[in-house]
């Protein structure tokens, strides 16, 4: 069979894992915008906070948001595709999204601020909205103005670097069926060495590559089931304390990603084998995503204002306000599509 023309098939068992890891992804993301702060090197003689929350960062948190570009990749590769048409395709999923979400919670903030907090939302990245020139605006809607290359609702820079990545598919695919070990070397030196790439992360690009060609190797996600626990989990532990000590090393950093990308898959075939998954949980996954984040600033600022600091307080912090947060997020999408189930399927991409 041609190399561009065969499918990769997913089983009915893989395509529920699949849908799982897109739900806790949305689970650890809305975590990890409520994780402190850490620096990027830590010792032995740090505190134990700062050792905690970068631990949890390397080893739990971070290696979801991979998946995501991961999952991405192997779904759109998985078969030929029409460079025009898939264009069309992203154009409705993932355009019509991001432009939406970004304005409306431009004019949420906006009469936040206006009404009773002039920094709401704006304090880092923008001035206030009320003074926004023309180049304020670009940068919100595509995030190359300011130094993190973060738009307005910045857990959209996803959504940003996949739309990006849409667009080079085509000429992608075609690389990616005709020479599979190239790219998946390529990708994986990427991912090392983290070059500086403007208009993409380089980390996405690597993962959305690593999925294509997990596709045109016909590798199976069920393979990552037999690999043992007893194996895994040291591995896994030795990458996080080393990248939690030397975490400006990228060599480091991407060892610890595509180990805690296995565990994650690993962990998401225990779950599903165990049947305490419920499926239709991860039609919630994007409003999650699209809502989170200005609603969890919110209870920030609620509990910082009632809530005295302390260690162990910011630790309840950290586990009790996405337990409120995810929640409401949920009601508001089951709110939305009960009242406008079109425009519910128009901002959600049709999810």
């Amino acid at each position: 069979m041609n190399s561009l023309t065969k499918r990769y098939v997913i089983s009915k068992d893989a395509s529920e894992v699949i849908d799982l890891l897109r739900f806790l992804s949305i689970v650890f993301v809305v975590l990890i915008h409520n994780t402190p702060v850490v620096p990027s090197r830590i010792s032995f003689s740090s505190g134990m906070g700062q050792w905690f929350y970068g631990l949890m960062r390397h080893t739990i948190l971070d290696p979801p948001i991979y998946v995501f570009f991961m999952i991405s990749g192997l779904l759109l590769f998985r078969k030929p595709f029409g460079a025009l048409e898939n264009m069309k395709k992203k154009a409705r999923t993932l355009l019509v999204p991001y432009v939406f979400w970004n304005l409306f919670w431009i004019g949420m903030v906006s009469v936040i601020q206006r009404i009773c907090l002039d920094d709401f939302g704006t304090s880092d990245r923008f001035p206030v909205i009320s003074k926004w020139k023309l180049n304020d605006w670009v940068n919100a809607f595509t995030g190359y103005g300011n130094e993190w290359r973060q738009p307005f609702l910045y857990p959209f820079w996803f959504l940003r670097d996949l739309i990006i990545l849409n667009i080079v598919a085509w000429p992608l695919f075609w690389l990616i069926r005709r020479m599979p070990r190239v790219c998946m070397t390529v990708a994986l030196l990427v991912l090392v060495l983290n070059p500086p790439i403007y208009i993409v992360s380089a980390n996405a690009l690597a993962m959305f590559t690593i999925g294509g060609v997990i596709s045109s190797i016909d590798f199976k996600l069920e393979n990552i089931k037999r690999i043992p626990y007893c194996v895994l989990l040291p591995l896994w532990f030795v990458a996080g304390v080393f990248a939690t000590m030397f975490g400006d090393v990228e060599f480091i950093c991407a060892i610890e990603v595509l180990i805690g990308v296995v565990v994650f898959i690993r962990v998401a075939w225990t779950i599903h084998s165990h049947e305490i998954w419920n499926v239709s949980c991860s039609s919630s996954a994007f409003i999650i995503y699209a809502t989170h984040e200005f609603t969890l600033t919110a209870m920030q600022r609620l509990w910082s204002r009632f809530i005295p600091y302390s260690a162990l307080l910011s630790l309840v912090q950290w586990l009790f306000l996405p337990c409120i947060v995810i929640p409401l997020c949920v009601l508001f999408g089951l709110i939305l599509r009960k009242l406008l189930p079109r425009g519910y399927a128009l901002v959600t991409g049709g999810r």
